[in-house]
């Protein structure tokens, strides 16, 4: 991770991006011995807080996304917390609707420094960026006494800092193969690691995945004596319609029947995700929310999570995905050419060094006939070399390389100019993505909004 002066701004660091700055060397630690011990020195915030709890491989920021809007649109005080950031750190922590606010930042991260430098000096040593943002969030989630918090899991669950809540009402959203080193080598391993975060009593929704996964979260949900709603068997779904702008679906089931509901996130893999949003909803009824259906339709209606199949720029077309992983390439490649039927792509693709990049490679690639290869904004990118040679080898198309963002998507403009693609699509990385839309101006790309 690079930390981004905050909307991209240049200037000084405020006290708090500076020390984050200094947590980034720790990298990935998971362990719950910091987190608790820091949230201990802070009155344990978490304790007070009333979570939803999401895990998953992909889908688990939408359905926040999508649960924390229905929450909010039928009058609940709402706290969501979702990681990585686009374009500012602040987005990961949310009051309300609204990514918390720079001055209210700097009062409770005057507070926690000192708590985290202690934690830093003992046997425990110093809390991950991640953990101590997810402290920063617990903080400011109680300092503003919120009826929920919908939390999404950061690395797998069991061992992830969020996993210090009991939380009554669960979401396991897909299970792929990630993170292997951390996780697990196979499905069922990774499962494990996620469904890890199911407690006593919970209410879990799981979502579509494949039978050797979905096998370990219903046991685990047998272990801990938790009802268990199953998407695909619980819950049905069907996309009625779609477009660049959303999709109208119908769901029936264990959750009553919603018809022609709009979501505005487009993408067939995004009415799955729905629809465990839905079970999430009805397993909160059952521990006393009040979430009429016309609230439902509301919230879901006027949920916003950027950078999904978001369409940045119209002339000339630039659509941007954070897809990061093979499961998730696929899935939107597939939503590419349902959504834009017949169109031709010049793919700016930039990946981590530690994803799998010829798998991502080998789901996008059908779409381009053309192809820039780019650096990440992160110390985590793989050269722009190494994705070209991953794409060349399974490609035909024109398969060029650039040293920034700002060249890639120059050379994919000259692309469209040539009448060589009628579009531009970025993918690969979420830090990729965030450094498009911090860009995204019609100066800086040359485009019509």
């Amino acid at each position: 991770m690079m930390l981004h002066r905050d909307g991209g701004v240049s200037g000084a660091l405020t006290p708090c991006e500076a020390y984050l700055s200094s947590l980034e060397r720790f990298g990935m630690r998971p362990g719950l011995e910091r987190i608790e011990a820091l949230l201990q020195r802070c009155g344990a915030p978490h304790r007070s807080l009333t979570c939803i709890h999401v895990a998953g491989t992909n889908g688990k920021g939408s359905v926040c996304a999508l649960v924390e809007s229905v929450l909010r649109a039928a009058g609940y005080r709402t706290g969501l917390y979702t990681s990585p950031h686009l374009v500012s750190y602040r987005e990961r922590i949310r009051l309300c609707g609204r990514e918390i606010s720079e001055a209210q930042v700097e009062r409770l991260s005057a507070e926690l420094i000192p708590h985290a430098e202690e934690l830093a000096a003992s046997p425990s040593g110093s809390p991950t960026y991640f953990e101590f943002m997810t402290a920063l969030a617990f903080c400011a989630f109680a300092r503003e006494r919120v009826d929920y918090v919908v939390l999404e899991a950061g690395l797998g669950g069991r061992l992830d800092a969020t996993n210090v809540v009991s939380a009554p009402v669960v979401a396991i959203t897909s299970i792929g193969l990630e993170h292997q080193a951390q996780l697990g080598r196979t499905l069922p391993a990774i499962a494990a690691e996620k469904a890890a975060i199911i407690t006593h009593g919970a209410c879990v929704v799981c979502g579509e995945m494949p039978r050797a996964a979905r096998e370990v979260v219903v046991r685990r949900c047998r272990e801990k004596g938790a009802i268990l709603v199953k998407i695909g068997d619980d819950i049905l779904y069907s996309l009625m319609r779609q477009s660049p702008e959303g999709s109208v679906l119908r769901l029936s089931g264990a959750c009553g029947a919603y018809d022609d509901i709009f979501l505005p996130l487009p993408g067939r893999y995004q009415a799955s995700n729905c629809a465990v949003a839905i079970g999430v909803i009805e397993g909160l009824k059952r521990r006393g929310a009040v979430l009429p259906a016309a609230r439902v339709r509301e919230g879901i209606a006027s949920a916003r999570w950027p950078g999904r199949l978001q369409v940045l720029c119209r002339e000339p077309l630039l659509v941007v995905d954070c897809a990061h992983n093979p499961a998730a390439a696929r899935a939107v490649a597939s939503s590419v050419r349902e959504i834009f039927p017949g169109r031709r792509w010049c793919l700016v693709l930039g990946i981590l060094r530690d994803k799998n990049i010829p798998k991502i490679c080998e789901a996008l690639l059908p779409l381009a006939t053309a192809v820039v290869a780019t650096g990440v904004p992160s110390d985590r990118s793989a050269e722009a070399a190494e994705v070209a040679r991953a794409c060349r080898v399974r490609t035909r198309a024109v398969v060029e390389e650039s040293r920034d963002l700002r060249e890639a998507l120059s050379l994919a403009h000259r692309v469209v100019s040539g009448n060589t693609a009628d579009g531009i699509f970025l993918a690969g990385s979420t830090y990729l993505v965030g450094e498009a839309m911090r860009s995204t101006t019609a100066e800086s790309l040359k485009c019509k909004a």
